[in-house]
């Protein structure tokens, strides 16, 4: 009877041993299957295990063998994943799912095996993915500002406008397609003056982007194409027949820019910097020009049917009609009288 009660006992303090070593387990890995988590630092093979949320920082797995894992909001950063395969893995963080994104930041994925992946609304920024494999993989939503994707193969690999590429470091070796090597071009190093006719910039973030003297002719930045162009200059660009319907383009720099038969319908042109710019047969219907800069543009078959013109500043040149002028006045737009002692005019001028 002893014996069996001593027995009981010891399966009990056996299984209370078990549940506290898995609890300490996964304490101390962080999130995900702990035993995985173990076995990958011992074996550096873990394949299709559960991951998320699990801590690896500065962990050494080099070559290791990681494929179709599921790495949600696991913490990789500073790891040293050389050579590793991590094929079909997937960081996909979805809203109700995730409680932080993976960060991979500073971690070393060079000559890694990461086609097909999916890197989504992760942290690689520092990270080294020279001479890695990317081919096919989706890179939605993720830093990579400062990562070193020099020699790396990027082809086919998915980027929409929540991909920061401003300060990634490619090089000539790197194989990334036509169109995302020229929007490489474009955030890092600017598009002064650059032939951008009917260039597709559908799902791409054009943010801080200067486009002072570029062509950019036919262009569609319509809300549909989800291009990002927070904080862009197109101050002496040509913009003939492009479409910015229905656009938030509050603040941004119009200055003696060519917006000849462009669609500005609806648009959000608050505050806007439009002096000298050219809008002959511009369609500004129902625009919102509330304080817009406007001096000096060159007023031609322009359409401002509906257009919230308070506070908007025209200069009293011979473009306007006395008809437009009378109109534009009763719905609150404000005519600059020219100082005729000046001999040439700017857009403070215009305030």
């Amino acid at each position: 009877m002893l014996i069996h009660w001593i027995g009981r006992v010891l399966l009990i303090l056996f299984i209370s041993f078990l549940i506290y070593s898995v609890y300490y387990l996964n304490k101390a890995c962080g999130g995900g299957d702990p035993l995985a988590v173990l076995g990958l630092r011992l074996n550096k093979q873990c394949i299709g295990c559960d991951l998320k949320y699990a801590n690896l920082k500065y962990a050494n797995l080099t070559r290791a063998d990681i494929r179709k894992a599921q790495l949600d909001g696991a913490n990789l950063s500073h790891a040293n994943l050389s050579f590793a395969n991590l094929q079909g893995a997937s960081t996909s963080t979805r809203v109700w799912v995730s409680r932080r994104p993976a960060d991979f930041s500073y971690a070393n994925f060079s000559g890694a095996n990461l086609s097909h992946t999916t890197i989504t609304s992760s942290n690689l920024s520092n990270a080294n993915f020279s001479k890695a494999d990317l081919r096919g993989a989706t890179l939605w939503g993720s830093d990579l500002s400062h990562t070193n994707l020099s020699d790396a193969d990027l082809t086919g690999a998915k980027f929409d406008k929540r991909t920061k590429l401003k300060g990634s470091i490619i090089n000539e070796q790197t194989k990334l397609d036509p169109r995302y090597r020229l929007i490489w071009k474009i955030v890092n190093q600017g598009a002064r003056e650059f032939n951008l006719k009917e260039i597709d910039f559908r799902d791409v973030s054009l943010s801080g982007t200067d486009f002072r003297g570029a062509d950019l002719e036919g262009v569609n930045f319509n809300p549909d194409y989800r291009a990002d162009l927070i904080n862009t200059s197109f101050q002496n660009a040509d913009l003939s027949n492009t479409n910015f319907q229905n656009m938030d383009l509050q603040n941004f720099n119009f200055h003696s820019a060519n917006l000849d038969n462009a669609d500005l319908n609806g648009t959000n042109l608050s505050k806007a910097n439009l002096f000298g710019a050219n809008l002959v047969n511009t369609n500004l219907s129902h625009a919102n020009l509330s304080n817009a800069i406007l001096c000096f543009a060159v007023w031609e078959n322009t359409n401002l049917n509906g257009a919230i013109v308070k506070g908007a500043r025209f200069d009293d040149d011979y473009w306007l009609s006395e008809t437009q002028r009378r109109d534009l006045i009763e719905r609150g737009a404000i005519f600059i009288v020219h100082d005729e002692s000046k001999n040439s005019y700017t857009a403070e001028d215009c305030q």
